[in-house]
């Protein structure tokens, strides 16, 4: 029988060029398709999505759709105002017809949503998530101020 070749393991050179991720090239992001974080720093809370829809970009607020909204009814169900906390997305740019986040796109933002959440001192953070294993009322309180950001989209 042949002898297997096993791929060689792949050797980190460094940092990737500007405007690559792992030697991708990543186009750049129109400053007007960002969606920024809102609400106060610090915050007990950190509420995470996945990307700002049409309604979101409009505005230039996240969670303002109907993502928005059912988060809204919740935490009026709680009695807590939701602009009483910190919310934003994995992915920080709007597309038209509200596509979900591609690895790449995750990993180009990873750094500016992480520097947000660790900058707000949350207790906790939600991550809310619309994926077809989930339905779209998943929802994961996590205790530890960053987890939302990395658990999942690692």
């Amino acid at each position: 029988m042949p002898a297997r070749h096993r791929p060689k393991p792949r050797v980190n050179d460094g940092p990737a060029p500007a405007g690559s991720i792992s030697g991708i090239k990543v186009p750049p992001l129109s400053p007007d398709s960002i969606v920024r974080a809102f609400g106060p720093v610090p915050s007990h809370l950190y509420v995470l999505g996945e990307r700002a829809g049409k309604k979101e970009n409009d505005w230039g607020v996240p969670f303002v759709g109907s993502a928005g909204q059912t988060l809204r009814e919740w935490y009026d169900r709680a009695k807590l105002d939701l602009d009483n906390f910190r919310r934003w997305n994995v992915c920080i740019d709007y597309k038209p017809d509200n596509p979900k986040p591609l690895g790449w796109e995750i990993k180009r933002d990873r750094l500016e949503v992480e520097t947000d959440i660790i900058r707000c001192q949350p207790n906790g953070s939600w991550r809310l998530a619309s994926t077809p294993q989930s339905g779209a009322s998943d929802v994961e309180l996590n205790s530890a101020p960053y987890m939302a950001a990395s658990s999942r989209y690692r």
